[in-house]
């Protein structure tokens, strides 16, 4: 015999207070061409911080910079990185880069409740390559799902290590990053998700072959650009002007 659902229960709102949002945590979408001090804004969140980086954690080297240390001392972090598992002489088989990101996850929840760590923020750095590794998931789970006929041909892309999506390779990566980032933002830590840039340029004028800036945009796939930041409380530019020792930084 089936159990009954559960009968939900009408939610009472909580009375108004400042702690109500004081004490909110904050989801931060930092974006910008490289060498913009993205990694240097990020690391200046609260601690303790635990950053997934998906690639290398070479860009944690910021942390101890003279000019780092000099601002801001040493931090309290940890850091799991995460690198796409692919057979020597092969690009295409096991592209598990994904999975992994998921399960880095799972075990940094895992670990900061059993040792009581206390962790305050999440920081992903960086997007770029998280979706790369989507995208290899996306097109992997395309060449599972084809027809025979379709797989012979994707077989013989693969074999070649021609990594080429489709138009609904796009989507499959769409839908991974919307529900990572949807996952990531409903957990109790503040979120810092860094980014590259992506510039949206048009024709001086219909038929020019001569472009000019319009707007730039996080790196996200087609239509994310404007959807996947409306997820966060707020969306920075980082940016930088000058050269040498006169160069500038900064935050928009």
């Amino acid at each position: 015999m089936e159990e009954a659902a559960e009968e939900l229960q009408p939610i009472e709102p909580e009375i108004g207070s400042p702690s109500l949002i004081l004490t909110e945590w904050e989801r931060i979408l930092l974006y910008g061409p490289g060498s913009t001090g993205k990694t240097f804004t990020a690391a200046t969140a609260p601690e303790p911080q635990w950053w997934l980086t998906p690639g290398n954690k070479d860009e944690l080297k910021t942390m101890f910079s003279k000019e780092f240390l000099k601002k801001h001392g040493r931090k309290e972090f940890s850091i799991t990185s995460v690198l796409e598992d692919r057979q020597k002489g092969q690009v295409m088989d096991n592209p598990s880069g994904y999975d992994r990101c998921c399960l880095a996850v799972d075990g940094f929840l895992e670990w900061n409740e059993r040792e009581g760590i206390g962790t305050k923020t999440i920081i992903v750095d960086n997007a770029t390559v998280l979706e790369e590794y989507m995208m290899s998931k996306a097109i992997f789970a395309e060449y599972m799902l084809a027809s025979n006929v379709e797989k012979t041909v994707l077989k013989a892309e693969r074999d070649f290590g021609i990594r080429r999506p489709h138009d609904t390779t796009y989507g499959g990566a769409q839908s991974f990053m919307d529900r990572w980032v949807s996952w990531l933002r409903e957990l109790p830590f503040h979120l810092v998700f860094i980014a590259h840039d992506y510039e949206v340029s048009v024709p001086v004028y219909e038929g020019s072959r001569e472009r000019v800036l319009k707007s730039v945009r996080p790196l996200f796939v087609g239509v994310q650009r404007t959807s996947i930041p409306n997820k966060f409380s707020n969306v920075w530019y980082s940016m930088v002007s000058g050269g040498g020792r006169s160069r500038t930084w900064g935050i928009q």
